[in-house]
C-alpha cells in the first residue's frame, strides 16, 4: 500500500494587515488552486492544516477546510527541509 502526501503552501500573506492574513491575491491563488485539484478529480483522505490564520483560510478558500477529517494541528510553523526529507511514514 503507498501514500501521498501532498502539502500546499498557504496563499500569498497581507504584509499591510498582518503577516498571518492572505491578501487578497492569496485568497485567489488558494481558489484557483482548489478549483484546478476538483476539476483534476484529486480528493484527500484527510485535510490538516497549522493553527495559524492564513493556513487555515487557504484550505477554506481551497474549499477544503470543512472536508470530512480535517482538522487542525498545532505544530512548528516553520519545518526545516531536512526533517521533511527525512520523515518516515508509517501505516
Amino acid at each position: 500500500m503507498s501514500s501521498e502526501i501532498v502539502m500546499v503552501r498557504h496563499g500569498q500573506a497581507n504584509s499591510e494587515a498582518g503577516y498571518d492574513r492572505l491578501s487578497d491575491l492569496g485568497q485567489t491563488q488558494a481558489r484557483w488552486l482548489g478549483e484546478h485539484l476538483a476539476n483534476a478529480k484529486q480528493g484527500f483522505d484527510q485535510v490538516l492544516t497549522d493553527t495559524m490564520t492564513r493556513q487555515i483560510d487557504t484550505a477554506r478558500a481551497m474549499g477544503w477546510a470543512d472536508a470530512p477529517r480535517s482538522k487542525n494541528c498545532p505544530r512548528p510553523t516553520r519545518w526545516p527541509a531536512w526533517r521533511i526529507r527525512s520523515a518516515r511514514l508509517r501505516g
